[in-house]
Parts: structure tokens; sequence; C-alpha cells
């Protein structure tokens, strides 16, 4: 029992679903081999980032006669790893293209998936095709990542920063910002209209998208917020401070390559500042066409691995689940309740109103938040260093 095709598969994209920019590469190998088991059955293993290759390559196609008989006669599973991602919207194409266009049964079609909510998405499907639901699993290889990262780094005589002292913080909090996602312009035009910039470590700047505050999602920004007029009136009566900000650079001035990897450069901004600020991949839920799962990146496990306090710039429900991982969060040092706001917008202001009261700490409030939170650092980077298991079966 393995992967049949371990030294010979594809990973497969369709950006922006244009059959026309549909790409193929081969990949000699993967981190998938050290996520989960592969020797209970045999498995025929593609990875993909837009469920749109699959109606790019019809799955026929790309596994040719033989092993297309495998699979669907029942004598091999076809594995499909949306590596890296957490694309909920993958599950209506392969339904839509692998189980009833092409006839394969859902028991023989495994999805490996960063989405820890990925499970509800393939039974919706399931019902809308009228059809059994495929498996699927809940995959955290940036969790493995950032564990096999500090591994490396002990091993060369790194080890993790000395977090939390007890001492004066000329700066408060660390906000690190790549790509100019609506979510991360909302959240540092609302830093800069509240006054609260100059308390933190904060990067944005010129990025792969080649977005800046002029060239429009400022302007979206402050369309989503209407209906939440206290935010509203934040962004309208500052606007023209907001949109007149340099770009912010912390480590390095290239915020075009992904620089997802553990690395010693950035210990001093952690252990200069006593809150992690997490802007993850998701924030919105209720705005078409964007992915509303949620998603642990290496941007939730750098500060575990870090020994940071966090607060989550993310979808709602996100810090139960770390805490089903065995991770601790951080009430009541930190106030919470911003992840049981449904509502974004609220949310979003609930997430600044405790980065402006964490900010704000002094003296033995201070003092009793590190010691506080640094028992819960503690806890959290044991936690992580000792994980063997990186995927969750969740049917």
């Amino acid at each position: 029992m393995a992967v049949l095709n371990e030294n010979d598969f594809y990973y497969l994209d369709c950006p922006r679903h244009n059959i026309q920019e549909a790409v193929k590469e081969h990949r000699p190998g993967t981190a998938a081999w050290s996520l989960r088991n592969f020797n209970d059955k045999d498995y025929i293993y593609y990875e993909f980032k837009q469920g749109s290759a699959f109606a790019a390559f019809p799955i026929d196609e790309l596994l040719g006669p033989e092993n297309f008989e495998l699979v669907k006669s029942g004598k091999a599973i076809l594995c499909l790893n949306n590596a890296h991602e957490a694309f909920d919207s993958a599950v209506h194409y392969i339904y839509k293209y692998i189980v009833c266009r092409a006839g394969i049964p859902s028991r023989q079609v495994l999805l490996m998936s960063e989405s820890a909510d990925i499970l509800s998405e393939v039974l919706k499907k399931a019902a809308e095709f009228n059809v059994p639901p495929i498996k699927c699993e809940w995959t955290l290889q940036f969790e493995w990542n950032c564990k096999l990262w500090k591994e490396d780094m002990i091993q060369r005589g790194c080890f993790p920063p000395d977090t939390l002292q007890i001492k004066h913080y000329d700066k408060k909090y660390l906000n690190f910002n790549r790509r100019w996602r609506v979510h991360r312009v909302a959240l540092v035009a609302l830093l800069k209209a509240k006054g609260l910039l100059p308390y933190g470590h904060v990067s944005l700047g010129k990025a792969d998208t080649n977005e800046n505050w002029q060239s429009g999602v400022f302007d979206y920004v402050k369309f989503l917020s209407q209906d939440t007029p206290e935010l509203h009136k934040l962004y309208t009566d500052h606007t023209d401070a907001i949109v007149s900000m340099p770009d912010m650079y912390l480590d390095t001035t290239d915020l075009v390559e992904n620089r997802a990897w553990l690395t010693t450069e950035t210990d001093y901004l952690y252990t200069s500042t006593y809150l992690n600020v997490i802007s993850e991949t998701n924030f919105y839920t209720k705005i078409d066409g964007y992915e509303s799962s949620r998603f642990y990146s290496e941007k939730t496990f750098k500060p575990i691995v870090q020994k940071h306090p966090f607060i989550a710039v993310t979808v709602p429900n996100f810090l139960p689940k770390l805490r089903w991982l065995g991770y601790k969060t951080f009430s009541p040092f930190i106030d919470e309740s911003y992840d049981e706001e449904l509502d974004d917008n609220k949310r979003l202001l609930k997430i600044s109103n405790e980065i402006e009261r964490l900010s704000k700490l002094e003296g033995k409030e201070l003092e009793d938040y590190l010691v506080g939170c640094k028992a819960i650092c503690e806890h959290n980077y044991n936690t992580l260093m000792s994980k063997t298991q990186f995927s969750h079966p969740l049917n």
C-alpha cells in the first residue's frame, strides 16, 4: 500500500479561474508525505490551488486509463491536496467535475485542506449534488512547518527569543502585513485613525499586487464600513491622513516575496513588544468571492513558536479550534470576546479597542499581563514542539 505516483505527481492551478491560464507542474516531492500515513491504502495523489483546475484538466485524462480504472473500481483513493490553502470553494469543482461528470465514487475521493471548516462545505455540496460526501481531512502543514523550522534553528544554536520580560516597552505590539488584503488595509487604517500606529511595529508597503492607499482598496474599505457608523466616521474623518501614509517596513523592504519561513532576523521585534496582532488570510464572512473558512497559516503558528501572545484578526470562532488542538488562548489577560463577534466591522472595532487597551498597560497591570501570558506562551510552545499529528480526518 502506498502512493502509486509518489515520484510522478502534479500540482494544478487555474489562476483567476481562467482555463486558458491553467498550469500543470510536475513535482518530485512534497511535505505531505510527512503529514499523514499513506501506507494504509493505495493512493493516486495530486496537489492543487484553485478548484477550477479540475475544469481545465479532466480527471480521466489526468489519471490515464489504468489509474482512472483503479480509482473508479475502488482499488485506489484519489487524494487531492489543496496544499497551503483553505479554499472551501474547491469542493464545488470536485463534485461537479470529478464525482458527477467523471463518475468517480465519492468514497474514493479524499480532500486534504487547510480549512478547519471543510467538512461543512463537503456536506453542503453533497446535498446540493445529491451524492454521498467525499472524505476530507483538516491538514496543518503550517503548524508542521513552524515546528520543523524551530527544530532546525535549535540544532544550529538559535533558541526562541526571550520574550515578555518585565521591562519598559517603547513599542507594545507587532503587526506584520504583506499582501494588501482588504481586512489588513482596514486594520491599519483604523489603527491610524485611532492614533495607535505609534504604539506598534507595523508593516504594510508595496507588495505583489502593487496596491497602495490611492489605488482604490481604501475606498472599498470605507464602502464596507457604511453600515457601522462608528467605524465609517473614523475612516471618513481621517481619510486624508490615512491615504497619505508612507509605505511601512520592518525587517525587510521586500514584501513581494512571501517570507513564510521562520528567521532569527525578526527576533528583536518579538522581544521589543508584548502583543502580536495576527493578520490572518481570511476575515470577511459575508462578501461574495471571499473565502471565509478558519485558516491557520504560519501567521498563527509563528507567534506560538516565538512565545508571543496574540490577537487574531480573522474570521469569528477562530480561537476554540486552537484550543481543540491543545493550545491555550489568552483570556483573561486579553479580552477575547472579539472572536465571538459575527459582524465583521464590529469585530474589527473590538479588536482595535483591545489593542488600544493593551497598548496603554502600565505598572502592575502590565506586569500581571506579562507574567500571565508568559505561562500560556510556554505551554503553547511546548505543545507545538511535541506535536506528532498534523492531519485530522473529519468524516
